[in-house]
């Protein structure tokens, strides 16, 4: 595993994936194997990634995998920008798998996911992204998109949910069913995103 960290300054990180032809996985900004991207004192965290312009599957922007592998601050806001390779029709532009989080831990701390293109992927269980601010909330930023996979009704065994701890704005973010294969019937009920129980879920999906 690897980390990228200060001790107290902001934290910026921008990767551009490559490849051509039809190879796959080029991924902007690739976190794995308890990898951290992680920021100090009230440093914030900015990451930016771009997925390759190659055909192939999983051009991602930027793609969490593995148990341990997370996106964090101390107490600094965090900002998530993905977008997917513009050739990759299934490509995420934040991707979350294998228990792989983004995280805030302060008080006054705030996560904001952009995704504008492919849409976040949450992982198939688990936490997706938490903040344990009373004030500060964990939002989609303007334009952005949740990608919710649907292969049945059972909820992370047949379809993915964002699953949250802390307060969550919806910010009028599309919904994307990229990669799904049912075909949902009336009666069936689907829950999109589970917060812990307590805080608010506020906004809207357009």
């Amino acid at each position: 595993n690897s980390t990228i960290t200060s001790t107290g300054g902001n934290v910026s990180i921008t990767g551009q994936g490559g490849g051509s032809g039809t190879s796959g996985y080029d991924f902007g900004i690739f976190v794995q194997s308890a990898g951290k991207i992680t920021a100090g004192s009230s440093g914030t965290v900015t990451v930016n990634g771009t997925g390759g312009a190659a055909t192939g599957a999983g051009e991602d922007g930027v793609n969490l995998q593995g148990a341990g592998s997370t996106i964090t601050s101390a107490g600094g806001n965090i900002s998530v920008t993905g977008t997917k390779g513009i050739n990759s029709v299934e490509a995420a532009d934040i991707k979350l798998s294998l228990s792989s989080t983004i995280t805030a831990t302060a008080s006054a701390a705030s996560v904001t996911l952009n995704s504008t293109t492919g849409g976040t992927w949450p992982n198939t269980s688990g936490t997706d992204v938490s903040n344990t601010s009373s004030s500060q909330s964990i939002q989609f930023g303007a334009g952005s998109k949740l990608n919710i996979d649907i292969d049945g009704t059972i909820v992370n065994t047949d379809y993915q949910q964002l699953n949250v701890v802390g307060l969550i704005n919806l910010n009028s973010a599309g919904l994307l069913f990229t990669g799904s294969t049912y075909t949902p019937v009336i009666g069936n009920t689907f829950t999109i995103v589970d917060n812990d129980g307590t805080d608010a879920i506020t906004g809207i999906f357009s």
